[in-house]
């Protein structure tokens, strides 16, 4: 039985809202399990430095407001290939997070300018480096 473009989309879309009724019902389930995070802004939270005196306190910046941080990126929506019922619990353990970016958090990198010598030096590498394996490409060929 093959299906139409339109016809897949609908399911697609069909099959997005189901997933999307079983993410609500998890996430209202672990907010009744731990009402102290049912309002905790997403991200990163640094703890707050107590004040050493009241004028430092006056002039202490205000902390990032929950808008201001970055949403989490969402997940791939999995393909849906029948209409699943919403579960009756939540899952015993929430799945693992993606692991963070490979770049490290520190500075950002600076731009690595090679001198005219070494720009040569590392050209002329290169050059011997392609010619040897041109040649054994043709020995290997014949």
């Amino acid at each position: 039985m093959t299906l139409s473009k339109e016809q897949l989309m609908d399911l697609a879309g069909l099959g997005a809202a189901v997933r999307l009724a079983q993410l609500d019902a998890e996430v209202a389930a672990i907010k009744a399990m731990y009402p102290e995070f049912a309002g905790a802004p997403r991200g990163k939270a640094k703890p707050a430095k107590p004040a050493k005196s009241a004028k430092s306190a006056k002039l202490a910046k205000p902390a990032k407001s929950a808008k201001l941080a970055k949403p989490a990126k969402p997940a791939k929506p999995a393909v849906a290939t029948a209409p699943a019922e919403a579960p009756a619990e939540a899952p015993a353990a929430a799945p693992a997070a993606a692991p963070a970016a490979a770049k490290p958090a520190g500075k950002p990198r600076k731009p690595y300018n090679m001198s005219p010598a070494a720009r040569k030096t590392v050209s002329e590498r290169m050059k011997k480096l392609w010619a040897e394996r041109r040649k054994a490409k043709a020995a290997a060929a014949k």
